[in-house]
């Protein structure tokens, strides 16, 4: 805005208000108490042929009846991109075209730039940091209790750290808990004729 070419330096522009009589030729014009909004014309813009900007008043002053106010500065501020008139914003993700939601640079727990990510993980039933059965997608940031990053579980119903489970389904057992006839946790025995039931004497074998 070139304020040489207005009387003095000061330029006037005619903020005009709605009819008291209300006269439909005024409706849509400015209501006491209103605060008016302006725009500036560049006529060097898109290649000659002009364009109209919104322009912000360094305050905003509630429009009255034949009221005279001064505004000390009219200006077009461009936006984050340098664009006079643009609809860019500034987000935390940095400069974003209008309708754009800003989380482009969000991680899977809503922080900008972060570094969580999206991982595979496994239900341990067991609570013994060893999962099984089908993987599901979680933040890694968010993990629901009870889930871990691998499916090694040999038996996720029994609790075992080493996943060394025996026979007889004991952790680190060793099957220690078989009989000599291979049952677990069963009733026979090694006698000096070998293995029998439990009642038997063990002396099948003996001679008279």
């Amino acid at each position: 805005w070139d304020w040489t070419l207005c009387t003095g330096g000061v330029c006037d522009v005619p903020v005009m208000g709605e009819s008291l009589e209300n006269e439909p030729w005024t409706a849509g014009y400015m209501e006491e108490g209103e605060i008016p909004s302006f725009k500036i014309f560049d006529a060097s813009a898109n290649g000659g042929s002009g364009a109209y900007y919104d322009a912000v008043a360094d305050q905003d002053i509630p429009w009255m009846n034949l009221g005279m106010n001064v505004i000390l500065d009219l200006n077009v501020v461009p936006d984050c991109n340098g664009d006079l008139g643009g609809t860019a914003w500034e987000s935390d993700c940095g400069c974003v075209e209008e309708g754009n939601s800003g989380d482009d640079c969000d991680d899977c727990a809503g922080i900008p730039n972060g570094s969580a990510t999206i991982q595979t993980y496994w239900v341990d039933a067991d609570g013994d940091g060893l999962g099984s059965g089908s993987g599901s997608e979680f933040c890694d940031a968010t993990v629901p209790l009870g889930w871990v990053l691998n499916n090694a579980d040999i038996n996720d119903d029994i609790f075992c750290y080493s996943n060394i489970i025996d026979e007889c389904d004991v952790c680190d057992g060793e099957n220690a808990d078989m009989d000599c006839a291979g049952e677990c946790f069963g009733d026979h025995w090694e006698s000096d004729c070998g293995c029998v039931e439990e009642g038997n004497s063990g002396d099948d074998c003996d001679d008279c």
